[in-house]
């Protein structure tokens, strides 16, 4: 739940928000509890929550952080032998790889970014809309506004409907890396979309 909690004082899912202190809280209580749980994937689900938090944080200690967040969340799921159903049931390596592609973007190396969560999306069916609007971000921090807003359109049309927070994150790459070419078609077709989707 704490976890869960974290995405309503998040920079990933609330652009507006000028930093996470509390979502970092909730994240380091939720780590805290993860260590007890029977479950490697509750550790690894608050491990790379809390390795992205800290990789939106910035700076050179939080990137170290999100280093030794993510090496952890590796190492629990590398520990486990068992398939997991339900609501962990997506966890597997290539997420992991999803997730360093999606600190990569955050701490601004597009180019690792780009490897990382291009392959993770060659490898998954869950949790696309995340990763391609990870994967747009890195692109459009590269100057590729046409790449950038196809991916984004693409995560817009294929997540679930009324998700609000997929919506948000969208948002968020648009005003952050897509601003200095909002007359640009490309751009202008992907707010279209955006007001349709609000």
């Amino acid at each position: 739940m704490l976890v869960l909690r974290s995405f309503l004082h998040s920079r990933l899912f609330q652009p507006e928000a000028a930093a996470a202190p509390r979502s970092l809280t909730l994240l380091h209580e939720a780590v805290d509890l993860a260590r007890s749980s029977s479950s490697p994937f509750l550790r690894v689900f608050a491990l790379t929550r809390r390795a992205e938090e800290w990789a939106s944080a910035g700076g050179r200690d939080a990137s170290i952080s999100a280093g030794d967040d993510l090496d952890r969340a590796e190492r629990a799921l590398s520990s486990t032998w068992q398939a997991h159903e339900g609501f962990f049931s997506y966890w597997s390596e290539s997420r992991l790889l999803g997730c360093r592609g999606t600190c990569a973007m955050l701490q601004g190396r597009p180019r690792e970014a780009i490897a990382a969560l291009s392959a993770a999306l060659a490898a998954l069916t869950a949790e696309r809309s995340v990763l391609l609007t990870d994967l747009g971000a890195a692109h459009a921090m590269r100057g590729e506004m046409d790449r950038a807003c196809q991916l984004l359109t693409r995560s817009l049309r294929i997540g679930r409907s009324g998700d609000v927070n997929r919506v948000r994150r969208i948002v968020g790459v648009r005003r952050a890396h897509l601003a200095e070419w909002a007359d640009a078609p490309a751009v202008m077709s992907l707010d279209e979309e955006l007001r349709a989707a609000c």
